[in-house]
């Protein structure tokens, strides 16, 4: 597998700070000179798939928007210049997690393919406690209730610990640093 050396890959569960972790990056990156672009799954085409995908109750519906969206990164990183850096705000990793973590009866037979897609020269994996990002779901939406977070802060601690067998994180638990001490171990790590 081609290990993409200008890929970034900040991922994690919702609610442990991936997008302000990939704003400020990008922000001390391109203050330090490099050409910085930024892939979301909240954006554009990945927007649009995903959120067709949480509509559906079905898991195959499901797998193949975010395939399709995951298909779509893929093919949007091969084709960047090599002299820009690409942060993408989640991977594959967290769509094998989510579907891995699923009960039996609505999982599907085979994860994302991990041969399509360009590997990244920087996996981080930022982490915080369950309890942390249900407080961050409950802050977030005002229609969401103690109980609903508290089922997909534990769902969350599932995924959390497939995406764990991952191999070469750099694991980075943010429940007490800033983001900019989070971004300093990111700008280590990738020197």
């Amino acid at each position: 597998m081609r290990v993409f050396r200008n890929l970034i890959v900040i991922d994690g569960l919702d609610g442990v700070g991936k997008t302000s972790t990939v704003s400020a990056l990008k922000k001390e990156l391109t203050r330090l000179g490099f050409n910085v672009i930024t892939k979301s799954f909240e954006k554009g085409f990945f927007q649009s798939a995903f959120t067709e995908a949480r509509k559906s109750n079905d898991p195959n519906i499901k797998y193949f928007l975010q395939l399709a969206a995951l298909s779509k990164l893929s093919e949007e990183i091969i084709s960047t210049p090599s002299e820009k850096i690409i942060i993408s705000d989640r991977y594959m990793y967290s769509v094998n997690a989510y579907y891995s973590a699923l009960p039996r009866v609505k999982r599907i037979s085979n994860p994302v393919p991990f041969f399509t897609m360009p590997e990244p020269q920087l996996k981080v994996l930022l982490e915080c406690s369950s309890e942390i990002r249900k407080q961050r779901m409950l802050s977030r939406s005002k229609y969401i209730s103690e109980r609903k977070a508290q089922t997909l802060a534990s769902f969350g601690d599932r995924i959390q610990s497939i995406l764990l067998t991952y191999p070469k994180w750099v694991r980075i638990n943010n429940e007490e640093l800033t983001i900019s001490d989070v971004v300093s171990q990111i700008m280590f790590q990738y020197n």
